[in-house]
């Protein structure tokens, strides 16, 4: 495993590609000023973990591009995937109540991430109201996510499940910046490797995902929307 960390200071989130988006969006210079425990800016290769189920939760991460799976390991000895977090997106909130990390957090490509020393953003919360909007902000994304991976990717067909995944990876133009692994993909959608990449091939070969050399992948939004709303 490859990590290479450096230490910075709260000032130097201004300038970060996710501010606005992230858990520090709406914070000023002068609450930055609060915030005095540095940093650890992080960067992962694909397969690392950033942290581990039942580790003690100290650190909030937030990521600043990549794209990043939590994964819970079963009784059985499985690991579920439960959630897939985003650049301006937030793991491991449970540290902000103390306790042990309840998922696996593991980078599904190369990984640009943050970590934030709990008790300095639980501090902050209690000295500025933008931090804790801030964070009551972040439990609701994650409440929503876990909702939407509970309810519209495990009901329905197989290619509506794809179809609402691929919808739910990208952005407003159809752009899809990164296309996980078809296990991960079907570990996300309760489905066989087999079946998803049996659906991935369709909607290639139908011409609704596309192979973009500059930028990744990129989606026929119209047909892959009407497709997951579909209920044949």
């Amino acid at each position: 495993m490859k990590r290479r960390t450096q230490w910075a200071n709260a000032r130097s989130c201004a300038g970060c590609p996710v501010r606005f988006s992230g858990l520090f969006a709406g914070l000023t210079d002068e609450d930055f000023d609060l915030l005095h425990e540095p940093i650890q800016e992080v960067e992962l290769e694909p397969g690392d973990a950033l942290y581990h189920q039942g580790d003690d939760a100290s650190f909030v991460v937030t990521v600043r591009e990549g794209l990043v799976k939590n994964v819970v390991l079963q009784p059985n000895g499985d690991e579920r995937i439960v959630r897939m977090v985003r650049p301006g997106g937030a793991s491991g909130l449970e540290a902000l109540r103390g306790g042990d990390y309840a998922h696996t957090a593991v980078a599904m490509s190369k990984v640009s991430a943050c970590f934030l020393p709990a008790s300095a953003v639980n501090a902050l919360a209690q000295k500025t109201p933008r931090m804790h909007e801030s964070l009551m902000g972040k439990w609701h994304d994650a409440l929503q996510d876990a909702d939407f991976w509970m309810s519209a990717l495990h009901t329905g067909t197989a290619r509506q499940r794809v179809s609402r995944f691929l919808l739910a990876l990208s952005d407003t133009q159809g752009r899809v910046s990164i296309l996980p692994k078809r296990a991960d993909m079907a570990s996300v959608l309760g489905l066989t490797t087999e079946t998803v990449s049996r659906v991935v091939a369709d909607f290639r070969r139908e011409g609704w995902l596309l192979r973009k050399p500059s930028l990744g992948w990129a989606i026929n939004r119209h047909s892959i929307e009407i497709e997951a709303e579909d209920a044949a």
